[in-house]
C-alpha cells in the first residue's frame, strides 16, 4: 500500500508542486528540505472469510504536512486531503476500492521549530 501512497501524493499536482519528491517514510529528517511529507500506517484488517483470504486491505495510515509556516503547512495540508479524498483507481499497482479522510488535526514542533497537519486516512484496497 506505501507503492499506492507515494504514487497518489506525486500522480497530484498541487501536492507535486508544493513538495517535489520530498516524502519520507516514518519521521522526518533533521533538518528536512520544507514542505514536505511522512507518512506511517497506524494498523488496519486484512478481513478473511470462509474460503480464505480476502486478499483486501483496511487500514488507516497518518501523513504529516511538514512546514515552517502554519499556513504552508495547512496549505500543503489541504492538496493531501484533496488527493485522497474518494480517491478510486490503480495507484503504484495496488487497486484501491476508496480512500477516505476520517481526521486531521494541527501541531507545533518546538525542537525542530516545525508546524504538522496531521491527516489520517482510511485505504480500502487489494494486498501487494
Amino acid at each position: 500500500m506505501y507503492a499506492a501512497i507515494i504514487a497518489i501524493l506525486t500522480g497530484d499536482a498541487d501536492v507535486l508542486l508544493l513538495v517535489a519528491q520530498r516524502i519520507e517514510p516514518g519521521f522526518i529528517r533533521q533538518d528536512p528540505e520544507l514542505p514536505c511529507i511522512s507518512y506511517l500506517r497506524q494498523g488496519g484488517d486484512r478481513p478473511v472469510s470462509q474460503s480464505g483470504s480476502s486478499n483486501l486491505d483496511d487500514a488507516t495510515y497518518q501523513l504529516d504536512c511538514w512546514a515552517a509556516t502554519y499556513a504552508k503547512a495547512n496549505e500543503l495540508g489541504a492538496a493531501v486531503r484533496n488527493a485522497f479524498q474518494g480517491y478510486q483507481g490503480t495507484a503504484g499497482g495496488v487497486v484501491i476500492q476508496g480512500a477516505f479522510v476520517e481526521a486531521d488535526s494541527d501541531a507545533y514542533e518546538d525542537a525542530p521549530d516545525l508546524w504538522r497537519l496531521r491527516i489520517e486516512i482510511n485505504i480500502w484496497g487489494e494486498e501487494e
